[in-house]
C-alpha cells in the first residue's frame, strides 16, 4: 500500500488467477473441483482489506483459466471443453458465489477476463471434449 500511495494510485488492480486456475486465497468451490489450487492465506483478502482500510478502490482481476490450454487439467476438471456449458457455468457461479460472500464490501469492483470464450455461439467456441467428472 505504501507504494500504491508513492505513486499515486487511484485504484490498486490485483490478479485472482489469470493463465493457470491457482488461487491466492482458500476456496471450497474451486477445492471441489480440483484440489491443490488454493491457499490457507487469504491474500487476495489481505490486499481488499489494505485498501480498503487506506482509501485507493480494489478491483479483483478474474480470469477463469480456460480457453488458452494453458491448464487443461483445470479446462478438464471444470467442464470448460464439453458441448453443454451448463456444468461449467454451475462450476463457475459456486466460485465466484463463495469469493463475493467472502469479499462482499472488502472489493469495490471485479473484472471478468476471457468470458467470450462461454459463448457456444462465439468463433473462439472450443472443440468439445470430455469433463473430468464424466470419465
Amino acid at each position: 500500500m505504501d507504494q500504491a500511495d508513492r505513486a499515486g494510485a487511484e485504484s490498486v488492480i490485483f490478479t485472482g488467477t489469470y493463465a493457470s486456475q491457482v488461487l491466492p486465497a482458500p476456496s471450497a468451490a474451486i477445492h471441489r473441483i480440483a484440489s491443490s489450487r488454493t491457499t490457507k492465506r487469504d491474500m487476495n483478502g489481505e490486499l481488499a482489506d489494505a485498501c480498503h482500510m487506506r482509501g485507493p478502490p480494489s478491483i479483483l482481476y478474474y480470469n477463469h483459466s480456460c480457453d488458452s490450454g494453458d491448464d487443461p487439467t483445470w479446462e478438464r476438471s471444470v467442464c470448460f471443453r464439453i458441448v453443454d456449458k451448463s456444468r461449467l457455468v454451475e462450476n463457475q457461479l459456486a466460485n465466484l458465489g463463495e469469493f463475493s460472500a467472502r469479499y462482499d464490501f472488502r472489493l469495490d469492483d471485479w473484472r471478468f477476463d476471457s468470458c467470450f470464450s462461454l459463448d457456444p455461439r462465439d468463433v473462439y467456441n472450443i472443440v468439445p471434449g470430455k469433463c473430468a467428472a464424466q470419465n
